[in-house]
C-alpha cells in the first residue's frame, strides 16, 4: 500500500474512531479530503453532497458513509423510474411511427393511382407524428427526447412530402 494510501485510510479511522475529538464540519472537510486522495471523488462535489443533507452536520464518518449510500439509493430508483418512463414513451412513438409509415405508404401507393386528395390526407396525419412523439417525451418523467433530431427530420420529410403532393392537387 503506498505511503499515502495508508496515511488516508489511517486518517479515515481516526475520523471514524474519534468523531467526539472532531467538530462536524471538519468531519466533512475531512471525508471528503480523504476521499479525494483515495478515490479521486471531487472534493466540492463532496462537499455539497454532504452539506446539502442537514444530518451531515452533525454525523461521523461511518454516518456519512450510511448517507451517501442512503444518496445513491435514491438516485438510483430516481433513475429506474424514469427510464422506465422513457422506455414506455419510446413504446408510444414506435407506434406512432408505424402509424406514420402506414399512412405515408398508403400515400405512395395514392400518388400513384392519381388519388391526390387521399395522399394529402395521409401526408397530412404522417407530418403531425413527430410531434405527437416529441410531446410525449418531453412530458414524461425523463423531462427528454432522445430522438430530438430524428423527429425533426422525419417532420421536415413528412412535409416537404405532403407540400409537393399538394401541388399536384392545385394541377388538376
Amino acid at each position: 500500500m503506498s505511503p499515502s494510501l495508508l496515511a488516508a485510510v489511517l486518517l479515515i479511522l481516526v475520523v471514524a474512531l474519534s468523531p467526539h475529538y472532531v467538530s462536524a464540519a471538519s468531519v466533512i472537510n475531512e471525508t471528503c479530503k480523504a476521499v479525494e486522495r483515495v478515490r479521486s471523488v471531487d472534493y466540492r462535489f463532496c462537499m455539497e453532497t454532504l452539506y446539502a443533507v442537514p444530518k451531515s452536520t452533525s454525523a461521523d464518518t461511518r454516518e456519512l458513509a450510511l448517507l451517501a449510500a442512503n444518496l445513491t439509493k435514491i438516485n438510483i430508483t430516481s433513475i429506474i423510474d424514469i427510464t422506465e418512463d422513457l422506455v414506455n414513451n419510446l413504446i408510444a412513438c414506435i407506434r406512432y411511427y408505424r402509424e406514420m409509415k402506414q399512412s405515408v405508404t398508403g400515400s405512395i401507393g395514392d400518388i400513384k393511382a392519381r388519388n391526390i386528395e387521399n395522399a394529402i390526407d395521409k401526408l397530412q396525419h404522417a407530418e403531425d407524428t413527430p410531434d405527437d412523439c416529441d410531446i410525449l417525451l418531453f412530458e414524461g418523467r425523463a423531462m427528454k427526447n432522445p430522438l430530438r433530431d430524428e423527429n425533426l427530420n422525419a417532420k421536415a420529410l413528412a412535409e416537404l412530402a405532403y407540400s409537393i403532393t399538394s401541388l399536384l392537387e392545385n394541377k388538376k
